[in-house]
């Protein structure tokens, strides 16, 4: 009996996540484009990657496999980038969509959309910060200066992203992230008013 209830469960897990990534997908792609670019930027070799990945079974929507980072400076901007990028991809079409468009329109209520999910997705992975943090402490062995003046903040990001893997508490930072970033430069009565 238990193992055709785990079954069932499992399946319906599945089906929630699959339909989820394809929901969410715009921010899923842009956030791995982030990475991805950055690793062409500093011309780190990327073993694999996945843009978008619909049928994996786990929560991860993508991913950027690329060689260590030995550079302070240069892991952080790997691991960051998707927080600036769709950090200003939500506030550029939330924007839009809320203070430019007519709030009514299909448009708006698209290009919302589009802005909630860069949001949701802008927040660095587990897997982000701890690559920065382990660049950032073998940099202080070495005195490195980027090391030293990156070193609490990658503590800071890791204890956060820790954190962030309690389901209730991510789902509540992904919600509120792109929330905060519309109503703090919009109206809120705009983005109310578009939910």
């Amino acid at each position: 009996m238990f193992e055709l209830i785990n079954t069932a469960l499992d399946g319906t897990f599945r089906l929630i996540a699959f339909l989820f990534k394809i929901i969410s997908s715009p921010g899923i792609v842009l956030h791995e484009y982030a990475h991805l670019r950055c690793c062409h930027l500093f011309e780190v070799k990327v073993y694999d990657y996945k843009l978008l990945d619909l049928f994996s079974f786990s929560y991860v929507g993508g991913y950027v496999e690329h060689e260590q980072v030995n550079d302070p400076f240069k892991q952080f901007v790997i691991s960051y980038a998707p927080l600036l990028v769709n950090s200003a991809a939500t506030l550029l079409f939330g924007i839009v969509s809320v203070s430019i468009l007519p709030i009514s329109s299909i448009a708006a209520k698209i290009l919302f959309w589009l802005a909630f999910f860069f949001g949701f997705h802008a927040l660095p992975s587990y897997a982000d910060a701890r690559a920065f943090l382990n660049v950032c402490l073998a940099g202080l062995k070495t005195f490195q200066i980027f090391s030293i003046i990156l070193f609490p903040f990658a503590i800071i990001c890791v204890i956060f992203a820790f954190v962030g893997q309690i389901p209730k508490i991510n789902a509540l930072l992904r919600i509120s992230y792109p929330m905060i970033i519309l109503i703090f430069f919009t109206n809120i009565s705009q983005v109310t008013s578009i939910l």
